[in-house]
């Protein structure tokens, strides 16, 4: 049999640390999907040090079995990617699904409408698995997190980085940055993306691909949650958006003063987006949001950013 080129490969990475249930979960769904026509998949999981029993789950399954032993999300995808052999890279987190049974198919059809030559990266759609649509909790979770990458927002050309939950990138543009950086606990899709820009690759934003994530279902794993995104939203984000509107800029002394601001800017845009896909769902979770949102925003005027361990599992 003639071997397949690797410019006809697709590799689908996945980091993990001590998420065994969702792992098993999401690689059952792998195995049931369609492979592209002229196309070869390889699915490659990176355990990162996980304490728990997910190295057997991924020794259970047909799939290639990475340890990376450096802790951080960066540090697994990258370790991922040099195990790898595919032009096309798949990055998927342990507790995301697949939103069909055609996910390869999608990934592979949308790079070549765009164009192998004309982006660096692409992302899609976030949407909430079916058995949390009525935890409210779970529900305000899911869009303070995930509201930018809505299903209802149009395709286009984007400078807004697309996560790495479910993140598709050429090996060139992924080899021409360097992969992630791996010091980072938080934002490393940002950063990563970020880099890819400043080197002329394009970013799109696609709602054909569509995940599911499985949002965090009580409320003080969504209040934890959203505190660790804070300090790393005022330490790497705000730095590249100096027109975000602030009374007190970064480095004030009173730069805390913008808490207020902060939450109702967030409340605000979030809530906007969330009614034009689900108005019930706003209602449905609107003081858990509400909670959720402040948390997020207090964090961004008190909070630090977490150490590796801290972010664990990934």
């Amino acid at each position: 049999m003639t071997a397949t080129p690797a410019s006809q490969m697709l590799s689908v990475i996945i980091p993990v640390r001590n998420q065994a249930g969702a792992l098993r979960r999401l690689l059952g769904k792998l195995r049931e999907q369609a492979i592209p026509p002229d196309w070869r998949v390889e699915v490659i999981v990176v355990d990162n040090c996980s304490t728990d029993h997910t190295a057997a789950v991924i020794k259970a399954s047909p799939f290639t079995y990475v340890l990376c032993t450096e802790l951080g999300s960066g540090a697994a995808r990258n370790a991922g990617v040099a195990a790898s052999r595919g032009s096309l890279l798949y990055f998927m987190d342990a507790d995301t699904l697949p939103g069909s049974n055609e996910q390869f198919v999608v990934v592979v059809d949308i790079a070549s409408r765009i164009g192998p030559g004309r982006f660096g990266a692409f992302g899609g759609a976030v949407v909430i698995p079916p058995n949390q649509r009525w935890n409210p909790i779970a529900i305000a979770d899911h869009w303070a997190c995930w509201f930018n990458w809505h299903p209802v927002r149009p395709p286009e050309r984007t400078n807004l980085f697309q996560p790495g939950l479910s993140l598709v990138a050429t090996r060139r543009a992924f080899d021409a940055v360097g992969g992630f950086d791996n010091s980072l606990t938080v934002m490393q899709d940002m950063e990563f993306q970020h880099r890819l820009m400043g080197r002329g690759f394009a970013i799109y934003f696609t709602p054909r691909l569509v995940v599911m994530h499985e949002a965090r279902g009580s409320f003080w794993r969504s209040w934890r949650h959203s505190w660790s995104w804070g300090g790393p939203f005022r330490e790497r984000y705000l730095p590249t958006v100096p027109d975000y509107g602030l009374k007190y800029p970064l480095g004030h002394p009173r730069f805390f003063r913008n808490l207020v601001p902060l939450f109702r800017r967030r409340f605000r845009m979030v809530t906007r987006i969330a009614r034009a896909n689900s108005r019930w769902q706003v209602v449905y979770c609107y003081p858990f949001l509400a909670a959720t949102i402040f948390a997020w925003a207090y964090a961004v005027v008190r909070g630090r950013e977490p150490t590796h361990e801290e972010r664990s599992p990934i």
